[in-house]
């Protein structure tokens, strides 16, 4: 006996036959089929060792005797790979034993009665040429053992499959070096896959993932290795990666909802709650650093605030300010839009950013006449405490800015700034010179246009700016009513003369316009246009109007 067969296990004594069977027995052989750690019985014992001496297995014994073959041990460099039966090997494990090939469940082999045989009942001829072994089946009688078909498998037929995978050469074999290169590929391969899936798809496809993994795992071990005879576990490789899966799912639920209570929190002052949603739902899309982007942007304060907080105490300036900047942050919020800073009355705010929006225009203009309605309805209880008619003042305007977060390396903010923004603010002051509440630049009326109903104001410098731009004042959503649209093609008529030059025909519809609704948009054009008439502007007239103030 080599040092390779030590590794076959050991016995201490035997439990011999009876001599009326041993007596006329052809061979002897042990019969032990042992469960493993989990209970099944998944190998056979080929040989045991009493002292130096191998003995066979009842299966083997039988094989040897039937076939007339001379049985030896298969030895390799790292110890015994099989068993060679006249030169055909057949894989077994280090310790000799036989993985078993189940061929189904119980009785898959055919069963016939002990009794039928003795009383002569069962035709010679089935039994003629075949092995045959005797056994029970009963429960009573407890030999039924676990197999990976069965808990109730019965120990003769377990004998009758290891028979035949000696006969067909085809047990099942591991490659220990191989399922050990295998579970180490899968748990680092499939763990890094797993985290990363679940770290960036959310949990519903990092589940989903993670289901078609295992599957994917089963499915390739059937066929790559299974049905080819060959026993790669997949327990621990497959325990490990939903351990994986546990912890990963674990670790993103408190992380991810910590991160979004803090968004939650960081944003529901300042947007919508459904743009808090979107920003939860998909953080991805929420960018914070710096970058140019074409956004809209609002400016609002307060007609001559000044003079109306100096009639009031520092309290009844809060209450007054908490209540119109909540009425405007609500219009701001209902349209999607982004509360950038509060600056005494003054609020500014931003559609498309943080989070896109296609129709960031449309969006803020919606929010601008929404503005005026929701201060309406305070009127009434700012009149009861003596504030009088509160008057609002907005600017719109749509273009490139730069956008991100600015400021001190201790305290900054994340808001906008460029020319775009500067001009939306100049809009804002202007609604005072033409007695307006809303003015929006050219680029925001061309996106709105289709939705919005506006007049053109004026073609203005404003104040540091060479190029002239087109004030515009929305009027009413689309279509407008008639006596708007009828308002409105007329003064459009006195801007045909009044950018023609011809101020004596301007100031004649003018009169005509102001005589029916009185407005101070035309009272800027009576007195503009008297004085042109006294100083001609000369050839060059473009109808700009440039303005000296901001």
């Amino acid at each position: 006996m080599g040092d390779a067969a030590r590794e076959i296990p050991a016995a201490k004594r035997a439990i011999l036959n009876l001599d009326v069977v041993g007596d006329k027995a052809l061979s002897e052989g042990f019969f032990n089929a042992l469960p493993d750690a989990s209970g099944m019985v998944r190998q056979m014992m080929l040989f045991v060792r009493c002292g130096s001496v191998l003995y066979p297995s009842l299966p083997l014994e039988m094989v040897r005797e039937g076939e007339k073959l001379k049985p030896g041990l298969a030895v390799g460099s790292q110890g015994i790979v099989g068993l060679t039966l006249s030169g055909r090997l057949v894989h077994t494990d280090e310790a000799a034993r036989l993985w078993l090939n189940y061929r189904g469940p119980p009785r898959t082999f055919p069963y016939i009665s002990a009794a039928d045989v003795i009383k002569g009942r069962v035709d010679p001829a089935v039994l003629r040429g075949r092995y045959a072994l005797l056994g029970t089946s009963a429960w009573g009688l407890r030999d039924l053992r676990s197999s990976p078909f069965s808990n109730t498998h019965p120990g003769v037929e377990i004998l009758a499959t290891a028979v035949d995978n000696l006969l067909a050469g085809d047990p099942l074999r591991r490659d220990v070096l191989t399922e050990r290169a295998l579970t180490l590929t899968i748990i680092v391969a499939g763990g890094l896959l797993l985290t990363l899936l679940l770290a960036t798809a959310g949990p519903v496809p990092g589940a989903l993932g993670a289901l078609a993994l295992f599957v994917a795992l089963v499915t390739g071990n059937y066929y790559g290795f299974f049905l080819h005879n060959q026993v790669v576990g997949l327990t621990y490789p497959v325990l490990t990666l939903a351990a994986v899966f546990m912890v990963v799912t674990l670790t993103n639920y408190f992380v991810e909802g910590r991160q979004k209570r803090f968004l939650r929190g960081a944003f529901s002052m300042y947007v919508s709650g459904d743009v808090v949603e979107q920003i939860v739902r998909r953080p991805e899309n929420l960018r914070l650093e710096g970058e140019e982007k074409e956004l809209t942007v609002l400016f609002s304060d307060i007609r001559d605030f000044t003079t109306l907080s100096e009639r009031l105490t520092a309290r009844e300036v809060t209450q007054f300010l908490n209540e119109y900047l909540t009425a405007l942050t609500d219009a701001v919020m209902a349209h999607g839009g982004t509360v950038d800073k509060y600056i005494g009355d003054a609020l500014m705010a931003v559609w498309g950013a943080p989070i896109d929006d296609p129709d960031h225009a449309g969006h803020a203009v919606a929010a601008a006449l929404d503005m005026p309605r929701r201060l309406r309805e305070l009127q009434p209880l700012w009149e009861a405490r003596g504030l009088g008619r509160i008057q609002v003042g907005i600017g719109l305007n749509t273009g490139i800015m730069s956008l991100g977060n600015m400021g001190s390396r201790q305290r900054f903010n994340y808001t906008v700034i460029g020319d775009t923004v500067n001009q939306a603010s100049r809009f804002e002051s202007l609604n005072k010179v033409y007695g307006t509440a809303i003015l929006v630049g050219e680029s925001t009326r061309d996106q709105t246009a289709a939705a919005v109903f506006y007049r053109l104001v004026d073609k203005v410098r404003v104040k540091g700016k060479i190029q002239p731009v087109a004030l515009y004042e929305p009027l009413a959503p689309m279509p407008p009513p008639a006596a708007v649209a009828e308002a409105a093609r007329g003064f459009e008529a006195v801007m045909e003369f009044y950018s023609r030059g011809e101020f004596a025909s301007c100031l004649e519809r003018l009169q005509e316009l102001h005589a029916r609704d009185p407005q101070r948009l035309y009272e800027v054009y009576l007195e503009r246009v008297r004085h042109l008439l006294v100083h001609p502007p000369g050839p060059g007239w473009d109808g700009v109007w440039t303005h000296a103030a901001k």
